[in-house]
């Protein structure tokens, strides 16, 4: 019963935090509550963690919930003003924006998918096909909640051709990317009714429950052939163990075996590929804890979360540690806020502005799952702008038929 109730506190703990940003009932912000709360209590129960190693990781919580409250006391009324001007903008956004990323996301989804019937890429084998397409997975993810909002809150009359291409687009992804990519979906409809003013009731949250449970159970009967008891309890499992890096990882056996040289280097990995300088990149430490638990080398493993990286990069002292992981989560929500500052004094809105807006929404909250899927992300999201103003620079040279 006590167990019980400090579980329920540091839910409560880690939801208040963020409560001054949340747009509604269906804000997946209020998501991430569940997913620290149940980090720390990995943390708390599990036997391998020696006291000094408990109380380096939760200081690394309480930097991140520090962060939090710095940023939802200071940065609410801007960030408020950011998603307005945005929502603002897509309202009243020209019909070939819209048919820009229509097209753009539709190419995208119907090259994903014939790769993945002509390999025949199930189970396991899908692994491969993300890891094949993660260098755009930034644009696809932002481009769709960007494209469901526009034409959802438009001011313009949408054709049905864009509600069939959304239906394709979204079936595509889902069966590709599975629960994830369903989840993601929330939240562009809670922008939705945030801009639209409506209240959030008991029967959007059921109705959108089961859209949830249903685009689980499509993207699971793509990805296993079938949905089973054991497959929902496999899915249930993995969300309940999100922090399994300090499940898996925390024997010496691991850690020792572990190919070590840089911490910022690792984290910051994607630039230094990008620049040449991949050797100086540790091989991903989840992948690399995967394969030592399962004896053969594995594509993935469990999520290289922030406080694991600093522990086993900094051994010899959590100080280091603590304060590299400072530095690494302040870093980010400097990032974060200057964003969210930039796009609120922007005076002339466009695409790329919500392009980078929705990046600041979206991934900075995962840093302390893993930093490097941050690094990575922002770099995509810089490169998906490249992107949309090529697509749309070719897209006005054909002059396709299009609305003003």
């Amino acid at each position: 019963m006590i167990s019980l109730l400090l579980y329920v506190l540091i839910f409560v703990f880690f939801y208040l935090i963020k409560a001054r940003l949340y747009l509604n009932l269906l804000d997946p912000l209020q998501l991430l509550a569940l997913s620290e709360m149940i980090m720390f209590v990995n943390i708390y129960s599990l036997p391998t963690i020696s006291p000094s190693q408990k109380l380096y990781l939760y200081s690394i919580m309480f930097v991140y919930s520090f962060f939090w409250l710095t940023f939802s006391v200071f940065v609410k009324v801007r960030y408020f003003s950011a998603l307005k001007k945005c929502t603002n903008y897509l309202e009243h956004v020209s019909w070939n924006s819209i048919q820009v990323l229509q097209y753009l996301l539709l190419i995208i989804a119907i090259l994903i998918f014939v790769i993945g019937q002509v390999f025949s890429l199930t189970g396991d084998a899908r692994l491969s096909l993300t890891k094949i397409f993660r260098p755009v997975e930034a644009f696809w993810t932002i481009g769709f909640y960007i494209y469901l909002v526009a034409i959802v809150i438009s001011k313009k009359r949408v054709k049905r051709f864009s509600y069939f291409v959304l239906m394709i687009i979204l079936s595509i992804f889902i069966s590709t990317f599975g629960k994830g990519y369903i989840l993601n979906i929330i939240l562009p409809i809670s922008l939705i009714f945030w801009h639209k003013g409506w209240p959030v009731r008991i029967k959007h949250l059921v109705l959108t429950s089961i859209l949830v449970v249903l685009g689980i159970s499509f993207g699971l009967i793509f990805a296993h052939g079938a949905v089973t008891s054991s497959i929902y309890s496999i899915v249930l499992h993995r969300f309940v163990n999100d922090s399994d890096i300090y499940i898996l990882g925390m024997s010496e056996h691991v850690i020792s075996s572990l190919h070590l040289s840089n911490f910022f280097t690792y984290v910051f990995g994607p630039f230094f590929k990008i620049l040449g300088l991949g050797y100086y990149v540790d091989h991903n430490i989840g992948s690399q804890v995967g394969s030592l638990i399962a004896g053969r080398q594995v594509l993935t493993g469990p999520n290289a979360q922030l406080g694991y990286l600093g522990m086993v990069y900094f051994r010899e002292s959590y100080l280091h540690a603590t304060i590299s992981c400072f530095l690494i989560i302040g870093f980010w929500f400097l990032v974060k806020y200057g964003i969210v500052v930039f796009v609120s004094k922007t005076f002339q809105m466009s695409i790329r502005h919500i392009f980078i807006l929705f990046f600041a929404l979206v991934y900075p909250q995962s840093v302390l799952k893993d930093p490097t899927f941050t690094t990575s992300f922002l770099i995509v999201t810089i490169t998906s702008l490249f992107i949309y103003v090529i697509f749309k620079s070719c897209f006005r040279y054909m002059n396709l038929p299009r609305r003003v």
